[in-house]
């Protein structure tokens, strides 16, 4: 009696009630790449205004029958960019999408832009982690790992993220920089200037110089995801910058990852081949 009574204690109260499933919820992301983004904000602003509109006006105005999952994410993914802003149902048009559609200088629109870019808080955490270096070949693990993105959508996160900082000019040569309005990139007469600046200096005082107007090293570096560190000097970083070298960067990246295949490629079948052979004597 005393073990039926034990039993009937640590029982479910209701024997139907299954345990709930743990869902793993993918970090948040933006579901389009930043210029697909402007252009949605465009429509909507030609369609509708500057609002407010509800969100199934705005699935309408982007061309769905109404609010569905891809219309959805689309309108998510116009506030992650900062393009709308969000009160309750309502949706308005940011103060940011303003300066971007409606900008009275080229300057504004592309420190805009870049603003927009860098506002989504993956994004954010991605620029700051490979800032002055290239984007990993791996990105789309990094994002699985360290950034729980789910696996079903992660390469689109990879792809847009990339497409997105390079429409902003902040992923140049294959590299990544936080450039932003506030540190804009010198013009060549600019560059030249502060280089011939820097020469004029005695040389004690040129080191200090140096970490004042950003020219803090004697070369400008740039590593690419075969592992191949190219080193410039200091006076070609603006044609660097603007992409002088750019073709033949990609060429030189082209042919290290056709060399990096074939030997891993060789060692492969090395490894097979031993296995096979039962190993060496």
């Amino acid at each position: 009696m005393e073990e039926n009574t034990i039993k009937e204690a640590v029982a479910p109260v209701n024997k139907n009630i299954t345990p709930k499933k743990l869902i793993n919820r993918s970090s948040a992301y933006p579901a389009v790449s930043l210029d697909e983004a402007i252009e949605l904000v465009g429509m909507l602003r030609n369609q509708l205004g500057k609002g407010p509109y509800d969100r199934e006006s705005a699935a309408k105005a982007i061309g769905y029958k109404g609010v569905n999952g891809a219309s959805a994410q689309k309108i998510a993914a116009l506030a992650h960019f900062g393009l709308l802003t969000r009160s309750g149902n309502a949706y308005s048009q940011s103060v940011l999408a303003d300066s971007i559609l409606l900008s009275t200088s080229e300057q504004e629109r592309k420190n805009s832009i870049i603003q927009a870019s860098k506002t989504p808080k993956l994004y954010k955490l991605l620029i700051e982690k490979f800032s002055g270096s290239a984007l990993p070949g791996l990105l789309v693990n990094i994002l699985i790992r360290e950034y729980k993105i789910s696996e079903k959508v992660a390469d689109q996160v990879a792809k847009d993220f990339k497409k997105s900082i390079e429409f902003s000019g902040l992923l140049q040569n294959g590299i990544v920089t936080q450039n932003n309005g506030e540190n804009e990139i010198l013009t060549q007469d600019e560059f030249s200037e502060e280089y011939q600046e820097e020469q004029r200096l005695p040389q004690q005082e040129r080191k200090e110089y140096n970490v004042a107007s950003g020219l803090s090293k004697k070369n400008y570096p740039i590593d690419l995801p075969s592992g191949i560190a190219i080193s410039f000097p200091t006076e070609m970083s603006y044609e660097v910058i603007i992409g002088e070298f750019g073709e033949q960067i990609k060429q030189l990246e082209s042919k290290a990852q056709e060399i990096l295949s074939k030997k891993q490629s060789t060692a492969e079948l090395n490894s097979d081949t031993t296995n096979d052979s039962g190993g060496l004597a």
